[in-house]
C-alpha cells in the first residue's frame, strides 16, 4: 500500500491465506459480508487496537467490512474512516451490475445514518467501473469524495498514499 506510518495493519479476508475446513465458498460470494466475516474482523481490530484511536481504511469490498466493523463494534474508537474505491452498499452495487444480490451478507446501508455520522473520507476513481463514482456519492454525498481522475479500480491509487498519510 506504501504506507510509512509505523502503526499500520493490514487484514485480509477470512480464508484469503489460510486453507481450513471452515473457509467456505459461500465466504467469497454470496456471504462475503456476514455476521461471521464482520465478527472475525472485529475481533482481529480489537485486538491489534487495544483500546487505541484507530483509522480504518477499506479498499472496494474492504470499505463495507470496515463500515460495518466500525459500526457494529461500539468499543472501538473510530479516529476516521478512509475508503479507497469503496464498495458501501452492496445491494446498489449488485443492482448497477445486474449480478446477483450477496443475499447471506450484512450491509452498511442498514446501518447508514449511524455510519455517516463517522469522520470520513472517501476516494473514487475517476475510470473505475467496479465502483463508479456515483455509487460512492450516491451513499454519502459528494462532499466526502475526491476523485482520482486516472484511477481505475485496481491501479492509479499511487498519488493518493500522502494525502491519506496527510489525514491521520
Amino acid at each position: 500500500f506504501g504506507d510509512n506510518s509505523p502503526n499500520v495493519v493490514y487484514l485480509a479476508r477470512p480464508c484469503q491465506f489460510v486453507q481450513d475446513y471452515r473457509c467456505l465458498q459461500k465466504y467469497w460470494t454470496t456471504a462475503r459480508f456476514s455476521k461471521e466475516v464482520i465478527d472475525a474482523e472485529k475481533e482481529a481490530i480489537l485486538s491489534v487496537s487495544q483500546a487505541q484511536e484507530v483509522i480504518l481504511t477499506g479498499f472496494s469490498g474492504g470499505a463495507q467490512v470496515a463500515g460495518l466493523v466500525a459500526v457494529m463494534t461500539p468499543e472501538l474508537k473510530i479516529k476516521k474512516m478512509i475508503t479507497i474505491a469503496g464498495n458501501l452498499d452492496h445491494k446498489s452495487w449488485t443492482d448497477y451490475h445486474q449480478v446477483p444480490a450477496l443475499n447471506q451478507s450484512l450491509n452498511l446501508a442498514d446501518y447508514k445514518e449511524k455510519y455517516l455520522s463517522l469522520p470520513q473520507e472517501h476516494y473514487v476513481g475517476g475510470k473505475d467501473k467496479v465502483v463508479p463514482a456515483v455509487l460512492v456519492e450516491d451513499f454519502v454525498g459528494v462532499d466526502n469524495v475526491r476523485e482520482v481522475p486516472t484511477a481505475e479500480h485496481n491501479k492509479g491509487w499511487e498519488r493518493i498514499y500522502p494525502l491519506i498519510q496527510l489525514e491521520r
